[in-house]
């Protein structure tokens, strides 16, 4: 008689979430998290260039729990710089339409940080933190007010939009090994170039 065949079992290691990250600022791989001893609260610490930052924490929060976090709150401070000058050059080419979106994302943002104020306040109780939560509330409305006010004038047909003919903010010149030279976007570490980076949530 034929012995029956002992089916072959196969192991898969366990991946295990990583514990180091890359820096969104200098794009060192050295960032690490501590997660406070009451799980309230996680510091995300770069050891190369220093970037600190303080976010929310609970039982369940993992490293990689508290980087995510991180990362939205640094990127949330860049997309506002950008949209802020973004807004001036709409504005000088009178491109009303786009100008009015721009001014609600920046409404918003500033919501947000309005919330966000409030919150520390009712942690630490600190003067400091509820005029923050008052000084976004008030640029909040006033976006708001300045969208609402460019959607009316192009209803009744008291604004005109302009062309905008470039499509990318910054360029820069690439040159090719044949000699020719091409425009494209210039971009500098943002989220989608960290993203793509294959060190970028390595896992052991």
């Amino acid at each position: 008689m034929g012995r029956r065949k002992r089916k072959k079992v196969v192991y898969k290691p366990v991946r295990r979430l990583p514990r180091v990250f890359n820096c969104p600022n200098c794009g060192h791989k050295t960032i690490k998290t501590r997660i406070e001893k009451d799980k309230s609260k996680a510091v995300v610490i770069c050891g190369f260039c220093g970037l600190e930052q303080e976010v929310e924490a609970s039982q369940l929060t993992e490293p990689v729990d508290a980087f995510g976090d991180f990362i939205d709150i640094y990127f949330k401070g860049q997309e506002y710089n950008r949209l802020i000058k973004r807004a001036q050059r709409l504005e000088d080419k009178q491109n009303f339409s786009e100008l009015a979106l721009v001014y609600e994302i920046l409404s918003d943002i500033c919501m947000d940080n309005s919330n966000e104020a409030i919150k520390e306040y009712e942690e630490n109780h600190l003067d400091e933190d509820l005029k923050n939560a008052q000084k976004w509330k008030a640029q909040s409305e006033e976006y708001f007010r300045l969208s609402r006010d460019i959607y009316q004038k192009l209803d009744l047909k008291e604004l005109e939009d302009g062309l905008d003919d470039d499509i990318y903010e910054d360029v820069e010149d690439q040159q090719y090994s044949d000699g020719k030279t091409s425009t494209k976007p210039k971009r500098g570490r943002d989220l989608d170039e960290i993203l793509d980076d294959k060190g970028f949530l390595e896992l052991d």
